[in-house]
């Protein structure tokens, strides 16, 4: 027999928050037209937390040849905007028992910007980067899954992204893909599928 679910864990962009930018041309007016790619690219360790946002910055920097304020720069990763109408469905979970994790890659920059934003709004928090593995690799779930003291069966995973989802999946999560143009009609769906809100 199937256990009932006592988590949902959250992604965060596309889920429960969105830039207030575009990032590519956020970034291609700071450091030019190749400067994007560069940084996505050296983003990733930072994501693993391998090294801070600050030298995934300068690195990128310095491979596409591009002088940057790197102070100013880092401010961009601390515009967004939180999804009150998203979060009001954590709030209806939280008062039903569950317990609501918000699960997301990040870099320590935008980790710090967002344990301001939702303070006291979720259970607890696993960033990628304090994590030491991130999305969509499965030792990131199993990690989780570890430290909540969980089986996958437990948990129910929400994300925007099909390869996040699919890793989730495979490790025994009951995972939902969420349409981040639609999301919260998506989320509730998800949920209600899972027995966790009322038709």
């Amino acid at each position: 027999m199937t256990s009932s679910p006592q988590a949902v864990l959250l992604d965060a962009d596309g889920v429960l928050q969105h830039p207030s930018h575009d990032w590519e041309a956020a970034l291609a007016d700071v450091g030019g037209a190749a400067f994007p790619a560069a940084v996505f690219e050296h983003e990733r360790p930072a994501m693993r937390g391998e090294m801070t946002m600050r030298e995934a910055l300068l690195a990128a920097a310095q491979a596409v040849g591009s002088d940057i304020d790197v102070d100013d720069t880092l401010t961009l990763w601390g515009r967004f905007d939180l999804d009150e109408e998203a979060l009001s469905v954590v709030d209806e979970l939280r008062a039903l028992g569950y317990r609501c994790y918000l699960t997301t890659n990040q870099q320590d920059v935008r980790v710090a910007a967002m344990r301001e934003r939702y303070a006291n709004r979720l259970d607890g928090y696993f960033f990628s980067c304090e994590v030491g593995e991130a999305k969509p690799a499965g030792q990131y779930f199993v990690r989780v899954l570890e430290t909540l003291g969980l089986q996958p069966g437990d948990c129910v995973f929400v994300d925007d992204s099909p390869a996040n989802v699919r890793s989730a999946s495979g490790v025994g999560l009951r995972s939902h893909l969420v349409d981040a143009s639609h999301n919260v009609a998506s989320l509730r769906a998800a949920l209600r599928n899972e027995g966790l809100l009322p038709d």
